[in-house]
């Protein structure tokens, strides 16, 4: 099963001149980001979002995580907010608003000011993508071989970036059954759905942890088009 669509390579790089919000500890930020679109009524809403770790007690965070978001359509714009824990309260430290016009003609790098904190910086880079779309449904049937049991897969905690797919594994053996060589999950590549459900990656990872896996859809980057 196949599905193409647009999206966005999103890299949070760091921010610097953050405020420290508690009065006790340094604070611990991370940074969402979130395609921007509207509902039925024109009501502007976060249509698909990410979030990166949480980088502990540091006013000058460095996250350097690439995340994809998708879909994304021509047009939206994109909104970066970074949030800071102390102790026990967490707090918004700033916002920042990238319209679609800097990035939708080609890949964007900078920094730019948050929007009631113009002293700090948040530095991104973002790069419109063709993203395609495969779903592995995951054999139940017996395996001779003990290793080929597992499914096999690795994946980055915060991204849900593929960073190993075990050759003889359960996964990959199923992906030679069901997709072309070029097709099949890889390095490199996205989760982004366990047995249907797209959430957030600390669900999805629960959904995989729990160990019944039905199947699985994964993300692969392709180069967009020459207009």
């Amino acid at each position: 099963e196949h599905k193409e669509v647009l999206g966005l390579l999103v890299t949070v790089r760091r921010a610097t001149g953050l405020r420290q919000l508690s009065r006790t500890v340094v604070d611990s930020p991370w940074c969402t980001c979130a395609v921007m679109g509207t509902d039925g009524n024109g009501e502007t809403l976060e249509v698909v979002q990410c979030v990166t770790r949480t980088e502990r007690k540091s006013l000058e965070p460095e996250w350097n995580e690439t995340h994809l978001l998708a879909p994304w359509e021509t047009g939206q714009s994109l909104k970066l907010s970074v949030y800071s824990k102390g102790r026990s309260m967490q707090r918004l430290q700033g916002e920042v608003s990238v319209c679609s016009a800097i990035f939708e003609a080609g890949t964007c790098e900078g920094a730019l000011p948050f929007e009631d904190l113009p002293e700090a910086l948040l530095y991104f880079r973002i790069e419109p993508v063709a993203v395609r779309e495969t779903t592995v449904v995951i054999s139940t049937r017996a395996l001779s071989v003990s290793e080929t049991t597992m499914l096999g897969l690795t994946i980055n905690n915060f991204t849900l970036r593929v960073t190993e797919v075990v050759d003889g594994c359960r996964l990959a053996l199923c992906s030679a059954e069901q997709l072309l060589e070029a097709e099949r999950p890889a390095k490199g590549d996205y989760l982004c759905a366990v047995n249907g459900v797209r959430g957030s990656a600390e669900e999805m990872l629960a959904l995989l942890e729990a160990g019944k896996t039905d199947d699985l859809t994964f993300r692969r980057t392709i180069e967009l088009e020459k207009k």
